[in-house]
């Protein structure tokens, strides 16, 4: 990589990666997000850049959380920058699923939060994860369904469809982040869920519950009775849930409440 001469940061981005190559521990987190600004913007002191973004996002995390538009928007922060960043949230959830492939096994509620809350952290969207599950209840790849934001979350069914018809996957858990106060199910969420459960039962896939996880709390679908058990029919309770409309919704809502009154 060719330095600025003039630069008064010449041989720095050497020393970075000399630091780093030893560790990370001791390194500021402006001057690791200096590091990984080197790799698309070359020939530019990037670490005002650096500074820039973490004061603005917050911190290292949120600066590799905004995602690939709010990124877009910075000043100096062009498309491979932005692309880059966005990505390596989602590298990170690969790279730690992918330890656990075959080794973990999610056959309940509590298993399925504790590996959830091990790759993945609470961000300020919404998100679907898929835990794609064997005949045995092991891991066999973990999905992130969509993108979302503050307060709503889309699902691309057609990756859905080629992701979760690969050889092995006999069911699923669906993962779902609710960035807001309430853990409890929007309209927006029983339709998506609908969809999927739609797909997955066409293609002989059981779907074993749909948990919202939120930052101290989550919902179960099958505890709080919206698949109402655990079994080969659970697919065909749930596509049942078609178009829901305002009275039907208002019905469901008050379930919830109920439910909660009850605890």
């Amino acid at each position: 990589m060719v330095e600025n001469k003039g630069s008064l940061h010449k041989g720095h981005r050497q020393r970075l990666k000399n630091r780093a190559s030893k560790s990370l521990e001791t390194m500021p987190y402006h001057e690791i997000l200096e590091l990984l600004l080197t790799y698309t913007i070359p020939y530019k002191d990037v670490n005002p850049l650096a500074h820039e973004l973490i004061a603005r996002f917050g911190s290292l995390g949120g600066v590799l959380d905004a995602g690939y538009d709010q990124l877009l928007k910075c000043d100096g922060v062009g498309h491979e920058t932005a692309l880059f960043l966005s990505l390596l949230p989602e590298i990170f959830i690969k790279y730690s699923s992918s330890k656990h492939v075959g080794r973990v096994v999610l056959n309940n509620v509590s298993s399925c939060i504790n590996y959830f809350r091990s790759i993945a952290n609470i961000k300020k969207v919404e998100e679907f994860y898929v835990f794609c599950l064997d005949a045995k209840k092991r891991l066999v790849k973990t999905l992130t369904v969509n993108g979302g934001n503050a307060s709503s979350v889309s699902v691309d069914l057609s990756y859905f469809t080629e992701s979760v018809s690969a050889e092995g996957i006999s069911s699923i858990v669906i993962m779902h982040v609710h960035t807001g106060s309430s853990i409890y199910p929007t309209r927006a969420d029983l339709i998506a869920t609908k969809r999927l459960v739609s797909v997955c039962y066409m293609l002989g896939i059981n779907v074993e519950d749909h948990i919202i996880v939120g930052e101290q709390d989550y919902y179960s679908f099958v505890s709080n009775g919206l698949f109402h058990m655990l079994s080969k029919d659970v697919s065909k309770s749930l596509v049942k849930i078609i178009g829901i409309d305002d009275l039907e919704y208002e019905s469901i809502r008050n379930s919830f409440k109920n439910k909660k009154t009850e605890k």
